[in-house]
């Protein structure tokens, strides 16, 4: 079946209508709690990737200093605007990712940042899997995961994000039904099995209720065994 959907145009019209009015003031606080552990409990001077770069929105969160900062993300929809940080920070690069088969070599980072990305994906064990493979003993990572399909996230999507979207005349609630497979449970679980010899901390958002039917987004941080 073909339809007449221009889906990365779609893509980046949403990238781009989540950091505007209410919608970014909230975005900001998830990337500030998404930022905070690493800031704290990296080690000096870390080499950092991170997966779902998008327009490079997350880097102004980074506090502690690096030696390198990788961004990747499964396309180049938003790298016009990270070219731009690249080259104001040379020790940032942007590189064309797929989070399920990294080609980074074992225990190449010592912090990894994933946005909003295992909702999205296949097979999010094995992305985790890799997460956890490129990362060095003792290394941070930390994952935002979304509350799908819990009733909190649906009525903000329904009372902030729907309606700005059906402004922007793109198909909103097809793309969420069609590229949000992952449900924040099963993901959890799998955090869990995937991360079991390391120290995770897993934060609820906004009410710290430990319910993701009752939360918009998940923190997860890991210290790396």
């Amino acid at each position: 079946m073909k339809d007449n959907i221009d889906w990365g145009k779609a893509n980046q019209i949403i990238g781009e209508g989540l950091y505007s009015g209410l919608a970014k003031v909230l975005m900001e606080v998830s990337h500030r709690q998404l930022a905070r552990f690493g800031n704290r409990n990296s080690k000096d001077n870390p080499s950092i990737l991170e997966i779902g770069a998008g327009r490079g929105e997350h880097f102004d969160f980074v506090k502690n200093d690096f030696s390198q900062y990788v961004m990747s993300d499964i396309s180049t929809w938003g790298k016009s605007t990270i070219d731009e940080i690249i080259k104001k920070d040379k020790r940032v690069s942007f590189e064309i990712q797929d989070i399920e088969e990294l080609t980074f070599t074992d225990e190449t980072f010592d912090r990894v940042i994933c946005s909003c990305v295992l909702i999205h994906v296949d097979q999010p064990y094995l992305a985790l899997g890799e997460l956890n493979r490129v990362t060095r003993s003792g290394g941070t990572i930390s994952l935002y995961i979304a509350a799908d399909p819990g009733v909190l996230l649906r009525l903000i999507r329904f009372i902030v994000t729907a309606p700005k979207m059906k402004k922007l005349d793109v198909p909103y609630d097809l793309i969420n039904a069609l590229s949000h497979r992952n449900n924040a449970g099963g993901l959890i679980e799998m955090c869990k099995f995937v991360f079991k010899d390391s120290k995770m901390k897993i934060s609820y958002h906004p009410f710290r209720i430990k319910s993701w039917n009752f939360s918009t987004h998940i923190i997860v941080n890991i210290i790396k065994n």
